[in-house]
């Protein structure tokens, strides 16, 4: 299992995120899309379309998808977090904060590696539940033997299914140039909780949508003073 760390300093509970919909019940047909995107509410997928190189046949990764889901393990070592969320690298509770968590799978007969990776959603909407599995059959949906996989953003974690010939494919999944790192006072009446009250809003410029807060130092919220390994919550 690898994960994908950042250097620079809102973890996330994960969420049962590998809910999968029922396996297709014949594989001698290509699999219909799944309705499951549109039932949660969410986009489509969006598939990694036009790579030949790098296909994958989907009966393999329907196993592997299970095996995934089936070890949960590292969710009591690991939570997903976003680069400002990031603080001390540690939750309260003991878990290391991560942007990311993937596993490499091997296909017979084919070089490299099958990726499935459960990665932090920058975009910042509100959680939904999805599935690894509307990626691998919502994604080229007309054949069963030469996929190339794709991802699907629920506002919480990105799912996410590719074939590479070496290394991690989604490492790094921010940029290391964040651009500026900016605070405010926290607006005292957004009910955020008492021990929010006096705080410092901060974000990264580049990623203006992800917040979180921040112990305010002497002076107020200069971001050039405010430590970002300093978060009020962890």
């Amino acid at each position: 299992m690898a994960v994908l760390k950042l250097t620079l300093n809102l973890a996330l509970t994960l969420l049962p995120l590998c809910k999968s919909a029922a396996l297709p019940e014949s594989l001698a047909r290509p699999p219909q899309a799944p309705s499951l995107a549109q039932a949660d509410d969410l986009a489509p997928p969006i598939c990694y379309n036009g790579n030949t190189a790098l296909q994958f046949p989907q009966p393999p990764v329907e196993g592997f998808i299970q095996q995934f889901c089936n070890d949960l393990s590292w969710l009591a070592k690991y939570t997903l977090a976003s680069p400002v969320s990031q603080g001390s690298g540690v939750t309260h509770d003991g878990k290391t904060k991560v942007v990311g968590i993937n596993k490499p799978y091997t296909i017979d007969s084919l070089p490299g590696y099958l990726w499935l990776g459960i990665l932090f959603d920058k975009t910042a909407s509100p959680c939904a539940g999805t599935r690894l599995r509307t990626v691998l059959n919502g994604c080229q949906t007309n054949t069963i033997t030469a996929k190339t996989g794709g991802e699907l953003h629920d506002g919480c974690a990105v799912f996410a299914v590719q074939r590479t010939t070496g290394t991690e494919p989604w490492n790094p999944w921010f940029p290391q140039d964040m651009e500026d790192f900016l605070c405010r006072e926290t607006n005292p009446f957004l009910g955020l909780g008492d021990d929010l009250k006096g705080s410092c809003t901060c974000w990264y410029n580049a990623y203006p949508g992800l917040v979180d807060y921040f112990k305010k130092p002497i002076g107020g919220c200069d971001a050039s003073k405010v430590n970002k390994g300093d978060l009020v919550r962890n």
